[in-house]
């Protein structure tokens, strides 16, 4: 769906088809791009290996700690393209323990990385000896946010879930304090209905992408 039918939808709900709207398409349009963040950042939905901006780092020798963009929500896998294969995604407690306290002055091929939600960096084990390449398939935010102007537009969350997030939209959209818009029971219902979605989702994500060998090799909340 584009942006223009899940306004007429919006509004449609609503029952806010007549000028002046007592919900301005730009609020309505805030209140979505909120849902389709919110959306990717419990369920993983959106993956991508192919933008380059978010999906190449350059590794340089002897660096070891890179800045990751901060729509990347966390790392699915992680690979050099001169190196031996896909590194690990480990803690620092882990290398701790296996590497001893001298760990972050090793040098050599990476073998591992470790993600800091805090910095929103990621850092190879060992120290980079090499330039080379570092080739991510993350989990991430939406390249840009929607517009009011551009109502052409198509939100970057698959198809099967456009019209789910409706029911995110209207929970905030009745929250609105004017005695036009305020709905406390309309919205405590859209905001069930809202979470099924995100937890229908989540489970969705968590049956295609579960293995039981992992180690916990993806962050979320990069800021």
């Amino acid at each position: 769906m584009i942006l223009g039918d899940l306004l007429g939808a919006l509004r449609r709900k609503l029952d806010d088809e007549v000028e002046p709207y007592l919900w301005p398409d730009e609020e309505l349009v805030e209140y979505l791009n909120d849902s389709v963040e919110k959306l990717c950042q419990e369920t993983l939905c959106m993956v991508d290996s192919t933008t380059e901006d978010l999906c190449r780092i350059g590794v340089r020798e002897g660096v070891k700690s890179y800045a990751l963009d901060a729509r990347i929500l966390g790392i699915k896998r992680a690979a050099l393209e001169g190196g031996f294969g896909v590194l690990t995604g480990v803690t620092m407690e882990y290398l701790d323990a296996c590497y001893g306290s001298n760990w972050e002055d090793m040098e050599g091929s990476p073998v591992h990385y470790v993600t800091d939600s805090d910095s929103g960096r990621l850092r190879l084990f060992p120290v980079p000896a090499n330039d080379d390449t570092l080739r991510l398939t993350a989990y991430r935010l939406p390249l840009s946010e929607l517009s009011a102007s551009k109502t052409d537009e198509t939100p970057e969350v698959g198809r099967r879930y456009h019209r789910r997030l409706i029911d995110g939209v209207l929970a905030r959209a009745y929250e609105k304090t004017d005695a036009e818009t305020y709905d406390p029971d309309r919205a405590e219902k859209h905001l069930e209905l809202w979470l099924k979605c995100i937890e229908d989702v989540r489970m969705e994500r968590v049956r295609a992408e579960y293995d039981p060998l992992s180690g916990g090799a993806f962050f979320r909340g990069v800021v």
